[in-house]
């Protein structure tokens, strides 16, 4: 699991250097999470809990299932965050952005 950890870690940050303000939602198997500090937005607008990954790790994170996302990306927008959207390319491995700007 460390490897995928750092995997992630190393995604997030990638993506995250591009446009620091923004929320990143990573589409992670059957969830979309957002990590570090991006958890706490999508905690106040989806009301699940943030967690720690393994009860005692720095990564804090909340996520929503991915039938949840058009909902939650509303609720974000409304509250003027620009949110990004990582996704996988089914059966390729490769990923794509979208970003969402706020609404106001």
């Amino acid at each position: 699991m460390t490897g995928n950890l750092d995997l992630i870690r190393r995604r997030f940050r990638q993506v995250k250097s591009s446009d620091p303000k923004a929320i990143l939602l990573l589409h992670i198997g059957d969830f979309y999470q957002g990590l570090y500090e991006d958890a706490f937005p999508i905690a106040q607008v989806t009301g699940h809990p943030v967690q720690r990954l393994y009860g005692k790790s720095r990564l804090l994170y909340c996520g929503f299932p991915c039938g949840q996302l058009e909902e939650t990306l509303s609720k974000l927008r409304v509250l003027g965050y620009c949110v990004i959207v990582r996704n996988q390319l089914p059966g390729s491995g490769r990923a794509y952005h979208e970003v969402y700007r706020p609404w106001n």
